[in-house]
């Protein structure tokens, strides 16, 4: 029995990791942008929502010191706070947004 729990936590880690992984690759697939800052906690915090799966959004760094920064699309896209989430449709999310917050504004299935 007690070889058998580690076995079933860790399907359904990896379970869980693979949703979040489908779900970041949807919104970049469906034209959601995150526009953050690496001082900013809330983007912090959103990213932290993804785990290792942040790596699928598609994220533009808008502090202007950053060693990734793309203050100039930033700049264009009119981004005053953060986090941004702008959408293909034009449509934008201001703030730490909740799962069910992004796939409804998206045709993403939320993991939760």
């Amino acid at each position: 029995m007690r070889k058998i729990i580690p076995v079933i936590l860790l399907i359904f880690l990896t379970s869980c990791q693979s949703k979040l992984d489908t779900f970041a690759q949807c919104l970049t697939d469906q034209g959601a942008i995150f526009y953050g800052s690496l001082s900013c906690e809330h983007c912090k915090e959103q990213k932290a929502f993804f785990e290792d799966s942040a790596e699928y959004l598609n994220y533009v760094e808008c502090d202007k010191y950053a060693k990734n920064s793309n203050y100039k699309a930033c700049k264009e896209a009119k981004i005053n706070s953060y986090p941004t989430w702008i959408f293909s449709d034009g449509s934008y999310l201001i703030g730490k947004q909740s799962f069910p917050e992004l796939a409804e504004k998206t045709s993403c299935e939320s993991p939760l």
